[in-house]
Order: C-alpha cells, then sequence, then structure tokens
C-alpha cells in the first residue's frame, strides 16, 4: 500500500501539461478501497437527492452511505432531514425506496416515530419500567441544501458544502438548478471500480468514439469545449454552443427555451460538465439537468444512482412529456455506452501490461480528481 500511495503522490505531483495517468492498480486495490471509506466517504458530502424529488411533507426517499440506512423527508415546516433508517427497539430498517408517509412506522413492531424522527407512539410498552417515548428520538444526519441538491456527511466537522463550493457559484447561478423539475431516476448496479465512473463522466476525449450513436449524432464538441480546473472539492468544463441558434423541443441542443429569463448571452447555448468531489457528478444544461451519485460496493461494483431534471418553462410546453421521454431514451443509451467501455477500462486496468499513458488535453478534470484522491489517501 505504501508504495502505491508514494505512486499517487507523484502523480499529484506533476504538472497537467506532461502529466501521465494514475497508477492502474488503485482501481483493484482492496487497501485503497479501504482508506477511500475511511478517509472520503466516512468524512466528504455525498449528494442523496434533490429537494424537487421530495417536494410535499412526508416525501421522502433512503440511501446509504457507508454502513449507514438513511431517511431523507420532507418536513412540516418544509425543510428536508436525513435521519437513520434504523428502528431503536430491534433495528429493523423503517423505510425503503422512495414514497409518502405521515409518520415512520417500523414494520416489525409498529413503533411509530413523527418526521422529524421522535417516538411519539408504541403498542404493549406500557409494562416496561421506566419506558418513555418521549426520550427516544431517530439519529439525525448532518444534511445541506446547495442549489437543490440534498447532501449528507457522516463528519459533523465538516466545512459546509456551499463554503467549499462557493467559487463555482459563478458559474452554475444563472441556470437556477433549485428550480428543475424532477423527471424520472434510476438507480443501477455496474460491475466496475466506482473511480472509473467519475473519470469517464469527466472525460471530454471519448464522447466522438463511445458516443458516436448517441451525442456524437449531434456533432463533435472538441472545439467548444473550454476547460477550468476548479477547486479542491471540485472540477468542470463547459461546452459552448451557438447562443443565436433557434430553439427546438430537443434536450441535445442545449439550448435555453425563449422563457428562459435567467441566462444570458453564451450561457444560454453552455452545458457545464462538473464533478463535486468524491462522487457527485453533473450536466447542466439550460434545458436539462441530468446527475449522478456513485457509491463503492467493494472494489470491483458501484452503486449508481441518476435522475434528470427539467427546466420549468420547459414543462410548461404541451409537448413537455414528449421531451421527457426523448430525454429518457437518449441518457438510457448514453449510459448504455459508458457501462460497456467502463466495465472494459476497469478490466484493462488490472492486466499485468497495464500501464500510465499521456493524457489528452480534453482529459485535464480527469487528472483534477486523480489529484483529489491522492490528497485524500496521503
Amino acid at each position: 500500500m505504501d508504495e502505491l500511495r508514494n505512486k499517487l503522490q507523484r502523480f499529484a505531483a506533476q504538472s497537467f501539461p506532461s502529466a501521465v495517468t494514475a497508477p492502474p492498480e488503485m482501481y483493484s486495490s482492496g487497501e485503497l478501497h479501504a482508506l477511500e471509506r475511511q478517509r472520503i466517504f466516512a468524512r466528504e458530502w455525498v449528494c442523496v437527492g434533490r429537494t424537487r424529488e421530495i417536494p410535499e411533507v412526508g416525501d421522502y426517499l433512503t440511501s446509504r452511505l457507508e454502513d449507514h440506512s438513511i431517511i431523507v423527508v420532507r418536513q412540516a415546516n418544509s425543510s428536508v432531514k436525513a435521519l437513520s433508517n434504523v428502528c431503536l427497539h430491534r433495528c429493523a430498517q423503517l423505510l425503503h425506496g422512495s414514497g409518502n408517509v405521515k409518520s415512520i412506522v417500523c414494520p416489525y413492531h409498529a413503533w411509530v416515530y413523527q418526521l422529524d424522527g421522535r417516538l411519539s407512539n408504541t403498542i404493549h410498552m406500557a409494562q416496561t419500567p421506566g419506558f418513555d417515548a418521549s426520550t427516544h428520538q431517530l439519529p439525525e444526519v448532518r444534511s445541506e441544501i446547495w442549489h437543490g441538491f440534498i447532501y449528507i456527511t457522516l463528519n459533523a466537522s465538516a466545512t459546509p458544502i456551499r463554503d467549499l463550493l462557493s467559487d463555482f457559484e459563478d458559474v452554475v447561478r444563472g441556470y437556477k438548478l433549485e428550480q428543475y423539475v424532477h423527471a424520472f431516476s434510476y438507480e443501477e448496479s455496474w460491475p466496475a471500480n466506482w473511480k472509473c465512473f467519475v473519470e469517464n463522466y469527466l472525460d471530454a476525449y471519448h464522447i466522438f468514439k463511445v458516443h458516436k450513436k448517441t451525442f456524437g449524432a449531434y456533432g463533435h464538441f472538441e472545439n467548444q469545449t473550454e476547460l477550468f480546473d476548479g477547486g479542491d472539492q471540485y472540477t468542470y468544463h463547459l461546452i459552448v454552443g451557438d447562443e443565436t441558434a433557434a430553439y427546438r423541443a430537443d434536450p441535445a441542443d442545449s439550448l435555453a427555451h425563449p422563457n428562459n429569463a435567467s441566462l444570458d448571452g453564451k450561457w444560454r447555448a453552455t452545458t457545464v460538465l462538473a464533478a463535486v468531489f468524491p462522487s457527485h457528478t453533473m450536466q447542466i444544461q439550460p434545458d436539462l439537468l441530468w446527475y449522478v451519485t456513485v457509491l463503492p460496493d467493494g472494489v470491483d461494483r458501484f452503486r449508481m444512482r441518476w435522475s434528470v431534471s427539467i427546466p420549468p418553462e420547459i414543462m410548461k410546453d404541451n409537448d413537455s412529456a414528449a421531451y421527457v421521454e426523448t430525454a429518457r431514451t437518449l441518457l438510457c443509451a448514453v449510459n448504455a455506452e459508458d457501462e460497456a467501455i467502463i466495465e472494459r477500462v476497469y478490466r484493462g486496468s488490472q492486466d499485468p501490461l497495464a500501464v500510465s499513458g499521456p493524457y489528452s488535453w480534453l482529459e485535464r478534470n480527469v487528472f483534477q480528481f486523480g489529484r483529489y484522491l491522492a490528497r485524500m489517501v496521503s
């Protein structure tokens, strides 16, 4: 493990123009995986959903961070709380998936918790000496909202997410992401290391090849791509289109709707592709938001939750249902292309002849993610 950490430190010390890629063994090292769990996923902020996915009081979604099962639920005062998803009695998981509840009822012995986690009712507990339901409360997990994204962390001392991303504000503010309407979500499991996915999402180099039948069918974007290092907690690049092009109801165009009043100039035709480290990736368009959170499920598999949201002005159009289905068809196909190549990358990284190779200028963000990783495990 010391040898791999030394390799990662040497990798991070490179300057990008002459850098070579991270050591291939970092994708399959069990020791590194254990260190990532300890120093990254037990400490950092992880996106679990969006506020628009749980708009009504009692709406909830469930997630898992490390060994913790968590409920994220809309409160009576419209705030959002993250709570332990484990009953205080005999440890049954309380809820699964997503939905709406008036209260949280344990499926085992029907202990009843209010939406804020307070135990409010029990059955057949009157004979238990000293038992007082009012002294029991589901543990709360720290959560924060950033532009409509819900982040949680197991680290009580973590810097607020808004502070970590403050320098990113000028890039995303105009999109008004908190207003985008939730369209659909999927949860999947892919057979590769989680880092392969994050790198692939940030890779502006593979589009012309891997996605030639999907994104690539709409043109080549290399000459429209502007790359930025970002900061310690994020990295991003822009794809700048033609702001004078006429709007069509097609999410592949990445153009602002005529009724969009928040974006000006080039931003009306600009896509932002970004990662908030460690594992939240997003494609922000004037006409669509596609975001993904991945979490490791061992060294060689990861869990993925991906969702699409649409700006409200588009959802008000008569053809909004067709627009959503167009986006679903396109992005399901894109994901299928990515899953196939990511699995091949992961398998190839384990080959004894695998080596570190030079970066393309279009992989600057991949390098920044590698530097983040090296910093966290050193």
